[in-house]
C-alpha cells in the first residue's frame, strides 16, 4: 500500500473485519493477510506522506504490527509475516529504502513475530525504539562510547503485540530508560512502553524516563530547515543521552537534571 498515510480508506476492512474474522468465527476461519506500507517522514512529503500511522493500529486485538530496523530483519519479518495465519501489518519507514545497507542470506529464515531485539549491549543507558529510530540511535551511542557511555539498545522489532519481559528487562538493566521514536509523542507506541515500564518496574529506574519524539504540535513541513527541526535526528537523540545520565537522585528522592539547562527535577 502506496503509502500508510493514505490506509485511511481501508480502515473499515482491516479493523472490523481482517481482524476480527478468527474471534468472530470461533476460529473457523482466519486472514492470512499482510500489508505492506511505507511510512514517516523526511522524503520531501510534508504533511501529506510523512505520517507514521502505527500507534492507530497498535490497540486493536487480532492485528500484528511489524516494523523492521534493518535489511536483514526487513527478510525475516517479512516471511513470518506472509506465513502467519493473521492480519500483519507490516510497516517500512520511507527513509530506510534509499539510508539504510545491510548483508542478507540467500537462504530461507524468518524472525518471531511479538519478540524485541536486543542492538547492543551497554551498562549505563537503555534506548529503546524500533524501526529507523534504531539506526539513529546506533549512531549516537557509537559517538558516546568514544566520551565513556555505554549504550544499551532494544528494538521492539514488533509494536503490538509488544514484547513486555524484554522492555522490562531492557529498563532494568541501567536503570536509565531513554524511549524514542519517529512519531507523536501523545498517545505514541512510546507511551505504551512508558506505561509497560510504570507498571512492571519502576521503583527499579534510577531516574523517570525521558522521551525524543517529533515536536508533538506540529504537521510535518515542506521546508528543509524545519523540516529537520521537526523530525529525529543524532544530535538530540545525543543531547538527551546527555540529560538522562546527568540525573542523579539524592537521599531525599530529588533529583538534578542539569547536563543542558541545570533545572531541577522533582
Amino acid at each position: 500500500m502506496q503509502f500508510a498515510d493514505f490506509m485511511l480508506p481501508a480502515v473499515n476492512q482491516i479493523v472490523s473485519e481482517a481482524a476480527k474474522i478468527r474471534y468472530r468465527s470461533n476460529n473457523d476461519f482466519h486472514v492470512p493477510l499482510t500489508v505492506r506500507a511505507p511510512y514517516g517522514g523526511g522524503v520531501h512529503g510534508a504533511l501529506y506522506h510523512s505520517q507514521s500511522m502505527e500507534a492507530m493500529f497498535n490497540s486493536i486485538p487480532g492485528l500484528k504490527i511489524v516494523i523492521p530496523s534493518s535489511p536483514y530483519d526487513a527478510k525475516g519479518l517479512l516471511k513470518a509475516a506472509i506465513r502467519d495465519e493473521d492480519p500483519v501489518l507490516f510497516f517500512e519507514h520511507k527513509r530506510a529504502y534509499r539510508l539504510l545497507k545491510g548483508e542478507v542470506p540467500e537462504e530461507d529464515y524468518t524472525l518471531p513475530i511479538g519478540k524485541a531485539a536486543i542492538k547492543q549491549e551497554g551498562e549505563d543507558v537503555t534506548v529503546i525504539t524500533y524501526g529507523l529510530s534504531v539506526h539513529f540511535a546506533e549512531q549516537a551511542a557509537k559517538e558516546l562510547e568514544e566520551t565513556g557511555i555505554s549504550t544499551h539498545i532494544l528494538d521492539l522489532r514488533t509494536v503490538y503485540p509488544m514484547d513486555r519481559d524484554a522492555i522490562v528487562e531492557a529498563a532494568k538493566k541501567t536503570g536509565k530508560v531513554l524511549l524514542v521514536t519517529d512519531d507523536n509523542k501523545e498517545g505514541s507506541v512510546m507511551s505504551e512502553v512508558a506505561a509497560i515500564i510504570a507498571e512492571e518496574c519502576l521503583f527499579d529506574l534510577d531516574a523517570l524516563w525521558n522521551d525524543l519524539q517529533r515536536q508533538m504540535f506540529l504537521q510535518c513541513l515542506m521546508r528543509h530547515r524545519l523540516r529537520n527541526n521537526f523530525l529525529l535526528q543524532k544530535t538530540k537523540s545525543n543531547q538527551q543521552f546527555k540529560n538522562l545520565l546527568s540525573f542523579r537522585r539524592g537521599s531525599d528522592g530529588e533529583g538534578n537534571y542539569d547536563a543542558a539547562t541545570g533545572r531541577k527535577c522533582n
